[in-house]
């Protein structure tokens, strides 16, 4: 049996007009969305976007989370960006420590192996 994600009201909208524009959020095609944003996905970005504005989140907060995301689910590649995205909303070097950490009891020692990465990116951003 397929495992399926389950939405608040709010959320299923957005993510129904997600699915009809063909974007399977278990897949993580939202990843390849937003990594060529042509004419032809143009749509598919602005769905996303839609749905990430119905996220009722600060955006610190929101890069944090996300940042816990991405360690859970070991993407180390894209890992920078967000630590350089999270630094420059206000997010403290013991923020993303926590944020990454977090998953730690939930998904074990990998959300450890992106903390090198994400403190070295740290550091190299100018205050």
């Amino acid at each position: 049996m397929e495992k399926t994600t389950r939405f608040t009201n709010v959320e299923n909208n957005a993510v129904n007009n997600l699915l009809k524009l063909g974007i399977n959020i278990k897949t993580g095609k939202t990843f390849e969305v937003c990594a060529k944003d042509t004419e032809e996905t143009k749509p598919r970005t602005e769905a996303i976007e839609k749905l990430y504005r119905t996220i009722k989140l600060e955006q610190k907060t929101r890069d944090l989370a996300y940042l816990a995301v991405l360690a859970a689910t070991e993407r180390k590649g894209v890992i920078p960006l967000y630590v350089k995205t999270a630094k420059s909303n206000g997010a403290t070097r013991e923020e993303i420590i926590g944020s990454i950490l977090i998953g730690l009891p939930a998904v074990g020692d990998i959300v450890a192996q992106v903390l090198p990465v994400a403190l070295e990116t740290y550091d190299e951003i100018e205050q």
